[in-house]
């Protein structure tokens, strides 16, 4: 949603995002981004489980943490990506949904 449609929403939570080339055509959403970029700011919070595992996919926490890190490269998001240890890919998400509305309301506060 945020890369293909950046309009309808202004704040997102991502967890456990699959942003690798295995699963997803990530150029051509990044290209779509680019040719269409949003009207407005976002604020995006990224996370992924630090237990999370792909057996196609060498040292996949970091694939996807670059990922996600190239996002929140855009001029117009505002962005965090956190690692959450001890977390797989179910387990990641009550803690994520805390964390993540935490960090839209410091980017509300401008801290």
């Amino acid at each position: 949603m945020l890369l293909c449609y950046p309009d309808n929403f202004s704040k997102y939570i991502i967890i456990a995002p699959p942003l690798v080339k295995e699963y997803y055509a990530q150029k051509e959403m990044f290209d779509a981004f680019k040719k269409k970029p949003s009207s407005s700011k976002k604020i995006a919070y990224f996370s992924i489980g630090g237990e999370e595992k792909d057996d196609k996919i060498d040292d996949y926490i970091v694939a996807i943490k670059n990922h996600c890190l190239k996002i929140g490269d855009f001029p117009d998001i505002t962005s965090r990506v956190e690692v959450i240890a001890g977390e797989g890919h179910v387990s990641v998400v009550p803690p994520s949904i805390w964390r993540g509305l935490k960090f839209f309301d410091l980017e509300n506060k401008g801290t």
